[in-house]
């Protein structure tokens, strides 16, 4: 049974079941993320942090060319209060115990990031068995993809397998990220080849512990992400549309959702009823006395519902919403600042309705389908 009448009961009942609910499916903002990277001088380890990053030459992260000596062996950049990248020529207990990052880290790194240039050799086999030890999961870079570009294809494929067998590793990301260095930025265009998969297969890695999110901040280019946070929403709410309580799991779903994006845009962390008076105010742009209100009006007459009905009305509804707080939070606004809030709304609100109704019930939850359909909406 869905009911849609809410007196001040429900609401009290609803505010109390998403309080609860909201820590299980909130982001958490408690933990941390440590990425060591370890290459050779000159093999490209700041550049790659930068494409990883998606960072544009103007505005890198990890500046590159000629470092002063104290930072060409190891260097720490801690991007926030939870990510710290550590860049270092060689990857040994002496190498670390010089600096503040053995007693930071504790030897456990979430990810370890091993750059390799050239053909196969063994001068880097002891930093690969460090890594192996000290990290939670392991990546090998071929870099300068672009100095291999005479190699027919199955040299390059030769080359990679002779790395793999010489480290001892299953698979080698081939990458250019060539044109970072600053003497370059008048000359060159950066040529950035294949770092999608490597970054793709590390947000995959971080993704299974919870913390992709602690990246996203950083990148340079946020619609993925962004992309990334709404489908997740959707397809829990195809899922709590039918189910008992369906008001409440929902709420908690798009106020979860609203809390990750602004971190996305912000960096910071933003409290539950930030997150309800973000709503109340989109409540209230839609011509809704607030958000309590608005919420019960999601599911058409009390009583029976159709299942494929109700999952399309409250997709319908969480993605508008959510798109709509995008666009506005991806110029650097707030909610409340964005004079064109209602028209937004109600732009947003019909094109949903319409992109869900040719939705086949068995796609609702099919993230690909998702993706295509947010891919109209972020552009």
């Amino acid at each position: 049974m869905l009911t849609t009448r809410f007196d001040i009961r429900d609401e009290i009942r609803c505010f109390e079941g998403m309080k609860a609910r909201f820590p299980q499916i909130a982001p958490d903002f408690s933990k941390s993320l440590n990425i060591a990277v370890v290459g050779k001088v000159g093999s490209g380890k700041r550049s790659l942090i930068n494409a990883i990053l998606k960072r544009s030459r103007k505005d890198v992260v990890a500046k590159v060319g000629v470092q002063p000596k104290s930072d060409r062996e190891l260097q720490s950049l801690k991007l926030d209060e939870r990510l710290s990248i550590i860049i270092s020529t060689r990857f040994d207990d002496n190498s670390l115990a010089s600096s503040d990052i053995k007693q930071q880290a504790k030897y456990q790194f979430d990810v370890g990031i091993l750059l390799v240039n050239g053909t196969a050799n063994a001068s880097q086999n002891k930093d690969i068995y460090k890594l192996k030890q000290s990290c939670q999961s392991i990546f090998v870079v071929l870099n300068k993809l672009d100095e291999l570009h005479d190699l027919q294809f199955t040299d390059l494929n030769k080359v990679l397998k002779a790395w793999k067998q010489n480290l001892q590793v299953k698979k080698i990301y081939p990458v250019s990220t060539f044109g970072y260095d600053l003497k370059n930025q008048y000359h060159t265009k950066l040529a950035i080849q294949k770092v999608y998969r490597l970054r793709e297969d590390i947000e995959f890695v971080l993704a299974t512990k919870g913390k992709d999110l602690l990246l996203a901040p950083h990148m340079g280019q946020k619609k993925t992400s962004a992309k990334t946070i709404i489908a997740k929403a959707l397809s829990s709410v195809a899922i709590q549309a039918f189910l008992p309580d369906n008001i409440t799991y929902i709420a908690a779903t798009q106020t979860a959702a609203i809390s990750a994006l602004y971190y996305l845009y912000r960096g910071e962390v933003l409290s539950l009823p930030s997150c309800l008076s973000i709503l109340s105010t989109l409540a209230q742009a839609g011509n809704n006395k607030n958000f309590f209100t608005f919420i019960s009006s999601i599911f058409p007459g009390a009583g029976l519902v159709n299942i494929e009905s109700a999952g399309v009305t409250a997709m319908s509804i969480t993605l508008a919403l959510l798109v709509t707080i995008n666009s506005i939070w991806e110029t650097g606004k707030t909610v409340e600042e964005d004079q064109r809030l209602p028209l937004r709304l109600r732009i947003y609100t019909k094109k949903a309705e319409l992109t869900f109704k040719k939705i086949k019930p068995s796609q609702l939850t099919d993230r690909l389908v998702l993706q295509k359909i947010l891919d109209e909406f972020i552009l």
